[in-house]
């Protein structure tokens, strides 16, 4: 537990300052802090949109959702293929996720709910909730969070900044919002090292 008060920490951060993080380390840093602040609620709004659309009408899990949207569950096991928890891949209609770390990580929360019920989460729920998001995305081109581009002008030379961002802050508070969390998911990169051994 040596990362624990690190990661108790960052629950106190909100979800405005964690996703400027994103915009500052993508193609679209150099632009005025008032601009990022747009995209990211845009980002949010869009994902609470996509949420209530769906909290109305269907209160099924998101592997059900997954699998009703044409796509399989791949689970793989092998942490040096794979270092990160899931990934979604369109082309294979399929999401594939890593079991162990995913398990290593749900162990880890398990410890910390004896010290705070904040930590009382479905992680691989979350998980999965992350990537409907993204399956989410590639059925519908209006959802903001699709490869939005921003133009700016420099130098009197027009720029396409390209805003791959977007999908992250997109699905990250999706999840957020269908598991009820209280804190921004992006807190359980704290857990990442521990788990991948970075």
């Amino acid at each position: 537990m040596s990362n624990y008060n690190q990661v108790l920490a960052k629950t106190q951060t909100t979800d405005i300052d964690y996703f400027l993080e994103l915009v500052n380390n993508s193609p679209a840093r150099g632009i005025l802090h008032d601009e990022k602040i747009d995209i990211i609620k845009n980002c949010m709004l869009a994902a609470q949109k996509l949420w209530e659309r769906f909290q109305i009408k269907d209160k099924s899990s998101p592997l059900s959702l997954i699998e009703g949207s044409g796509y399989q569950l791949v689970e793989e096991f092998d942490f040096s293929l794979m270092p990160i928890f899931a990934v979604c891949d369109p082309n294979e209609k399929k999401v594939v996720m890593n079991v162990r770390a995913v398990n290593k990580a749900s162990a880890i929360l398990k410890e910390w709910l004896e010290l705070d019920d904040k930590w009382a989460v479905n992680f691989e729920s979350l998980v999965l909730w992350h990537e409907l998001f993204h399956i989410f995305e590639e059925e519908d081109e209006t959802i903001y969070t699709r490869q939005p581009i921003l133009e700016k002008h420099f130098l009197g030379r027009r720029k396409r900044l390209p805003l791959d961002c977007a999908s992250e802050i997109g699905a990250i508070y999706f999840s957020k919002l269908a598991t009820n969390l209280s804190f921004n998911p992006r807190v359980f990169e704290g857990i990442d090292a521990k788990i991948f051994d970075v």
